[in-house]
């Protein structure tokens, strides 16, 4: 039985000569992919791939509602998150900067801003929407595309306006993506209506060729690949699967980019869906036990961090040391905000953790000095020093 017939992938169209797009894909042309189906049948292995990432999203959702730091391990989710999504479009840097970047008194490093705030911004306003309600429409993803291009720019004026090819540097840029103007908006309003609306298809599969379809079209000009995430982050939030922002799927996109660009231009070529939802399918899976297990070591390491502590440290200091678990890069201002102490407390907290071993500087400043738990860290970046060489994506245009 043949489960899925692949249907006509898209439109090619000619792309005017420029010196942005490859001689090779301005031949090809721009594609638009064909508005999404709502009568797919599925393989029995891609329906079962499905199926558990959707009880893998289960798990994870409920591990994280057992940690006892549930609502701060959002926040680090968030941050891991734009971390990796900004690796995944070029821009890569260390979690523990991205971490002490949101640090109170510490001096920015001038190339982390604004590469990584910017990808902060657009998660904080995604998820502040989806907590209060508002619908996951055109208009919040303009809004969210506004807050990642910066202040200046007004949601109605986030639309590309060029050609832009789309890929990553294992496989080259492998298309064209949608003419910028009415062919890139009209598809972006047909999915977000097929995305509410379509029930005919799981919710993983149906946020898999969302993931796809947002790709290709590229409708803004800012920050293309991180709000496709976000809007799949949202999706499983607002469908009751995870509670929040609990999924940081890039991981799994950033170390795996080539069979992930090979994948979007395969169904560009042939319209065949099925490989692509089982790779999202899959990488869902992999990142869910990924976290499930973290959030179990993490648990496990908070008890070790406040038993190693001297019996004469009580109070406040244990608080500390439990909530380096989803704070691992910190320093007084931090804390004295997080636990609602004074600045003094905080420097005496931070001394006392030093000489515990707890946490250590995190470089030789003796000013607005930001502190670290290595081994808090080391768990949530164990690939960290491939970081700038990491397989990142590349656009000739528009994130």
């Amino acid at each position: 039985m043949n489960h899925s017939r692949p249907a006509m992938p898209g439109l090619w169209t000619p792309v005017a000569e420029s010196d942005r797009i490859p001689v090779e894909l301005r031949r090809e042309g721009a594609f638009t992919p064909y508005p999404l189906r709502t009568n797919v049948v599925l393989s029995p292995r891609s329906v079962r791939v499905l199926a558990d990432a959707q009880e893998k999203l289960g798990r994870l959702d409920e591990a994280a509602l057992r940690l006892s730091h549930s609502t701060t391990l959002v926040r680090l989710t968030q941050v891991r998150e734009a971390h990796r999504s900004a690796a995944v479009d070029g821009v890569p840097s260390a979690l523990r900067e991205v971490l002490a970047s949101q640090l109170p008194g510490v001096r920015r490093r001038s190339d982390l801003e604004p590469g990584i705030d910017r990808y902060l911004r657009a998660s904080d306003v995604a998820f502040t929407a989806l907590r209060q309600g508002v619908p996951i429409d055109v208009a919040l993803l303009q809004t969210v595309a506004a807050a990642f291009a910066g202040e200046g720019h007004a949601p109605e004026r986030v639309w590309r306006t060029e050609h832009t090819a789309i890929g990553a540097a294992s496989v080259g840029e492998v298309l064209v993506a949608t003419p910028p103007g009415a062919a890139a908006r009209a598809g972006l309003e047909q999915l977000v209506t097929w995305a509410a609306e379509d029930d005919y298809l799981q919710i993983v599969g149906r946020m898999a060729l969302a993931l796809y379809q947002l790709e290709v079209l590229r409708p803004f000009g800012f920050g293309n690949g991180h709000i496709a995430r976000l809007f799949i982050a949202m999706q499983l939030a607002r469908a009751g699967l995870v509670r929040d922002h609990l999924l940081p799927i890039s991981e799994v996109i950033d170390s795996r980019s080539a069979e992930y660009w090979s994948h979007i231009r395969r169904i560009a070529d042939t319209g065949d869906i099925e490989p692509w939802l089982v790779f999202i399918g899959e990488a869902i899976i992999t990142v869910c036990e990924a976290e499930v297990r973290l959030i179990k070591t993490l648990e496990d390491l908070r008890k070790h961090l406040v038993q190693t502590l001297p019996k004469r440290c009580t109070g406040v200091i244990r608080d500390v040391t439990a909530g380096l678990i989803d704070s691992p890069v910190t320093n007084p201002g931090a804390i004295a905000d997080r636990y609602g102490i004074s600045i003094s407390k905080a420097h005496d907290i931070t001394n006392r953790l030093m000489t515990a071993k707890v946490i250590t500087p995190l470089d030789d400043k003796t000013y607005g000095r930001a502190f670290v738990c290595e081994a808090v860290l080391r768990h949530l970046t164990p690939g960290e020093a491939l970081a700038p060489d990491s397989d990142a994506a590349i656009t000739s245009g528009a994130r």
